[in-house]
């Protein structure tokens, strides 16, 4: 008696405009497997439909703002407003509907591909440096090929592991590598043994398609190249346009070729239109790319502007409030970033015990540390871990091929660089924002200021290596070109697209020292 007159109760307390079924009007959002969702679309963009449905969900406060499932069918429901109702909280939402295209249509989409106005140059000098440290995973096709040159017959090849199993079920291969970290098919010419024997085509794609990359956006696709080789850094070599021939047949392939992709999330709250996910990413690209400062200046801008971003209320926005709030946040984002600068003070302990944590993964991925693949590696690596959170000893004593630096030297001032020798760092970051690779490659999940925080902390690493590699000397071109190639490098390390990694971020940005970390490098 007692369990029933609490039904009852509960039964009461549930407000009358709850509804266990979500109703859209007269649209019904279909649950086929033949549907393919591509992305957010509001009446702004005159293609979409955007219905206010009455529907009343109890959610917790750390769901706000996510993706979420109706019962019927796959829809957006973001957040309208919060009400109070019997002590607890109820959320009043609005949902938005995906266009639909057939998953056969979505599938043989191919985006066009662009080139950037600013002509990108590349050609290989054959210093190996891109067969170091790499993953490169094999198809089944790929595999059986490879197996079939019968390199274990050549002496060069005999009793050594070309192969490394990366899992089970199924049978997933990639190349392996020497205790050097290089490619086991790496010759003493720094060329590759398959490209020698049986010519370019025989080499597994991803090989073959370095350094370029293709960063697909919703109606169009940049071809770019990646900064992890020494002429793509310096801008040497043949432009992109001219080299038509050789990335034009590799981005037909089914493994490459440019298909639609849906949109990131622009904050940690708020999932928009790529209408409206872009031009955030334009204002980023404007402030990143204005010359009329140094660079450590328009990254701290691009963070006020990101910081500021995250603490909108975005959903009730027509086109027209948004890009005027875009405008706004915009014209501050200098002006708010100058504080960083006045007075220059080196961020709390737990921020630079968070960094140091950051320069460790950092570390394995430049040209100068070698990887050892043994158990004694391993533990060199962690020894290197510990004694780098804690801030002691010499590089040298912790990683051999470095100078030896100490840990007050790697917090002095650098002094002033020319914009010649800085040149490949600013072209760099320049080129992560005009094609917008930061804010779509990697880092699956991540929204589009979290991206932006990844890409200013990469900044401060690349000033720490600079210290490091220039210890007693004046930095050379040569030494950014090392740290360019280390923080490239980074954008598709694993660790540093991680969880914990995003966690920590949202740790330092909490404490809004993300401003003062890269100023305070950038001595």
């Amino acid at each position: 008696m007692h369990a029933t007159r609490g039904r009852n109760r509960a039964r009461k307390a549930r407000p009358p405009e709850r509804r266990s079924k979500t109703y859209l009007s007269n649209f019904e959002v279909p649950r086929t497997d033949d549907v393919a969702w591509r992305g957010l679309l509001d009446l702004g963009d005159m293609v979409g439909i955007e219905y206010n449905v009455h529907f009343w969900e109890t959610l917790p406060w750390s769901a706000r703002g996510r993706r979420l499932g109706a019962e019927t069918g796959r829809v957006v429901v973001l957040p309208h407003r919060t009400l109070r109702w019997n002590n607890r909280e109820w959320w009043s939402v609005r949902t938005q509907v995906f266009c639909r295209s057939s998953l056969a249509e979505e599938n043989s989409m191919e985006l066009p591909l662009r080139l950037l106005a600013d002509d990108e140059r590349w050609d290989c000098q054959g210093c190996g440096i891109c067969c170091r440290s790499v993953i490169i995973k094999l198809s089944d096709e790929e595999y059986r090929r490879i197996r079939n040159q019968h390199w274990e017959e050549d002496p060069r090849f005999r009793g050594k592991k070309l192969f490394v199993r990366m899992s089970l079920f199924p049978p997933v291969y990639r190349l392996a590598h020497r205790a050097d970290g290089f490619c086991v098919f790496l010759n003493d010419e720094k060329r590759c043994s398959i490209h020698a024997k049986f010519g370019a085509e025989a080499k597994p794609l991803l090989c073959r398609m370095f350094p370029y990359q293709v960063v697909p956006l919703e109606r169009y696709a940049y071809l770019t190249v990646r900064r992890n080789c020494p002429s793509a850094a310096l801008q040497q070599g043949p432009t992109l346009a001219e080299q038509e021939s050789e990335w034009r047949p590799m981005v037909k392939t089914d493994r490459l070729r440019p298909r639609p992709k849906q949109v990131p999330p622009l904050t940690r709250h708020y999932r928009v239109s790529w209408r409206r996910f872009l031009a955030a990413a334009d204002v980023l690209e404007e402030l990143t790319c204005d010359r009329r400062f140094p660079i450590v200046r328009r990254l701290a801008a691009g963070l006020t502007f990101c910081r500021a971003l995250d603490g909108c209320r975005l959903t009730t926005l027509s086109n027209a409030e948004y890009a005027e709030l875009l405008r706004l946040l915009k014209g501050a984002a200098h002006e708010e970033a100058s504080e960083f600068f006045r007075d220059r003070k080196p961020p709390g302990w737990a921020t630079r015990l968070i960094f140091r944590r950051v320069l460790a993964d950092y570390l394995r991925l430049h040209p100068r540390y070698v990887l050892e693949n043994s158990w004694r590696g391993r533990f060199r690596w962690a020894k290197l871990g510990i004694r780098m959170a804690l801030g002691g000893g010499t590089m040298h004593e912790l990683a051999p091929d470095f100078p030896p630096a100490d840990w007050k030297h790697l917090e002095s001032p650098l002094g002033t660089l020319s914009a010649d020798v800085l040149r490949p760092l600013d072209d760099y970051f320049e080129s992560l924002t005009k094609t917008k690779r930061f804010a779509v490659a990697g880092r699956k999940g991540w929204a589009l200021t979290e991206r932006y925080r990844a890409v200013a902390v990469s900044f401060a690493a690349a000033m720490w290596f600079l210290r490091l590699i220039a210890y007693e000397r004046p930095v050379e071109t040569d030494d950014v070109v090392q740290a360019v190639i280390t923080i490239e490098r980074g954008e598709g390390h694993a660790p540093l697209g991680s969880a914990t990694y995003r966690k920590r971020l949202r740790a330092v940005e909490y404490r809004n020292e993300l401003g003062r970390l890269i100023a305070w490098y950038a001595r």
